[in-house]
């Protein structure tokens, strides 16, 4: 049996929803964390176009991640 659970931060960005999602899956053989994402949902929260800025499990990787996606809706 796979079973997923999600957690997401959301935040306002000059003017755009900023989405931070951790996906983790959990299967026979136990629990793996499977997506780390930050994505640009645009102006309205549904008129994304991008793509996703992935980063691993470590501070260094999500800063970097979170400045990638500042830098793109400046």
């Amino acid at each position: 049996m796979l079973k997923i659970d999600f957690n997401n931060i959301v935040v306002r960005h000059n003017g755009r929803t900023i989405s931070i999602a951790q996906h983790w899956e959990q299967t026979e053989d136990g629990t793996f964390l499977n997506t780390q994402e930050i994505l640009d949902l645009g102006t309205s929260g549904s008129d994304y176009d991008g793509d996703p800025v992935w980063f691993n499990g470590t501070v260094d990787g999500l800063i970097n991640a979170l400045e990638a996606i500042k830098w793109e809706t400046q």
